[in-house]
C-alpha cells in the first residue's frame, strides 16, 4: 500500500470507530492520547465515522446515539448476510442523528462519558473486593503460602 494510500485510513482525535463485521456492534471515540505516540491505522473490520465540522457535531455525542436503543436499531436493521454480517459506510450514513445544539450535544455526551467514568471505578472497586474476599478465604484455608499470584 503505497504511504498516500495508507495515510486515507489513518486515524485522527475525534473519529468514531464501529465495528463493521459481526453481530456485537462495537465502538469507540479515537482520544488523542491514542494517537500520541504513533499514527494508528483503522481495518477494513471497521467503519470510520469522521466529523467534517466539529463545531456541529461532537464525537462522543454520535457514539452515544449509536449505542443508544434507537441507534442500535438502525444498526442492527442495516447488517446484512447471514454467516457473518456487514455494515455499509452507506448505511451508517444515511442514519440521521437527532438535531442538536452543539452545546446540548456536548451536555449529553459529558453526561455518559462520567456515568463510564463511575460504571469503571464501582467495577474495579468490586473486583479489589472480590479479589480480597478470594485471598482472605485462601488463608482461612491454610493455603495462602502455598502459591504466588501472576499479575
Amino acid at each position: 500500500m503505497s504511504p498516500r494510500r495508507a495515510r486515507d485510513y489513518e486515524l485522527e482525535a475525534g473519529d468514531v470507530l464501529l465495528s463493521s463485521r459481526g453481530t456485537l456492534l462495537k465502538m469507540t471515540v479515537v482520544k488523542p492520547e491514542d494517537i500520541q505516540e504513533k499514527a494508528l491505522v483503522f481495518s477494513q473490520n471497521f467503519l470510520r465515522i469522521r466529523v467534517s465540522d466539529r463545531s456541529k457535531y461532537e464525537p462522543n455525542f454520535i457514539k452515544a446515539f449509536m449505542e443508544s436503543p434507537i441507534g442500535q436499531y438502525y444498526l442492527q436493521a442495516y447488517q446484512r448476510g447471514t454467516t457473518v454480517t456487514v455494515l455499509s459506510h452507506k448505511d451508517v450514513a444515511s442514519i440521521k442523528l437527532p438535531k442538536l445544539t452543539f452545546d446540548h450535544q456536548r451536555e449529553v455526551a459529558q453526561m455518559l462519558l462520567h456515568a463510564d467514568e463511575l460504571y469503571q471505578k464501582a467495577m474495579e472497586e468490586a473486583k479489589g473486593k472480590h479479589e480480597k474476599s478470594y485471598t482472605d478465604s485462601y488463608q482461612l484455608m491454610g493455603i495462602s503460602n502455598s502459591y504466588s499470584k501472576i499479575d
